[in-house]
């Protein structure tokens, strides 16, 4: 009786595995706009433009008015997604310039833990400050920037009334002169 059911056993956890395996190829899709965008081009905001303005996703710009065409960074939506990026050296330096974030919906029952390590894996990040498993949480990591600024990483994730999503963002801390 025992042989019978280890077969049935290893079965159950090798779809189990195949699920976890399926949703963090749905995390990749963040991870990869993200690198794309962000990551890969930082600091440097027209290549990151022109990331955006190229991207398959389609992005458009949201239009600025009233006081929002006087407050630093643009904004982009693409169906369910959003991309802003900020970059203004006439900002205090203790606010960071620049910076980028992806805001993305999340269709998966990964949990935040498993969401950043598939995302560490995925940028192959230093260690970080890994958030608790809540409805709000985030993880953080910094390495070096240029000269003596530092960059941050924060990915988030918030579980609304059923509705998950997730936002990753990068963060340019300017160091002191």
């Amino acid at each position: 009786m025992i042989l019978n059911v280890f077969p049935l056993l290893m079965a159950t956890q090798a779809v189990a595995s195949s699920d976890v395996v399926d949703q963090i190829a749905t995390a990749e899709t963040a991870f990869e706009i993200f690198d794309e965008i962000c990551f890969s081009t930082f600091p440097d905001p027209d290549a990151a433009i022109v990331a955006i303005d190229s991207h398959t996703a389609k992005f458009e710009k949201q239009t600025k008015t009233g006081m929002q065409a006087q407050q630093p960074g643009d904004v982009w939506f693409s169906s369910d997604m959003k991309i802003t990026y900020a970059s203004a050296d006439w900002l205090p330096r203790d606010l960071p310039s620049p910076q980028c974030s992806v805001s993305i919906p999340f269709a998966s029952d990964l949990t935040h833990r498993e969401l950043a390590a598939a995302f560490i894996s995925r940028l192959n990040l230093p260690e970080g400050k890994i958030g608790k498993d809540k409805p709000r949480a985030s993880s953080r990591w910094d390495m070096p920037g240029m000269g003596n600024d530092t960059w941050r990483i924060f990915l988030s994730t918030e579980n609304t009334d059923g509705e998950k999503s997730v936002r990753i963002s990068l963060l340019n801390l300017r160091g002191k002169k």
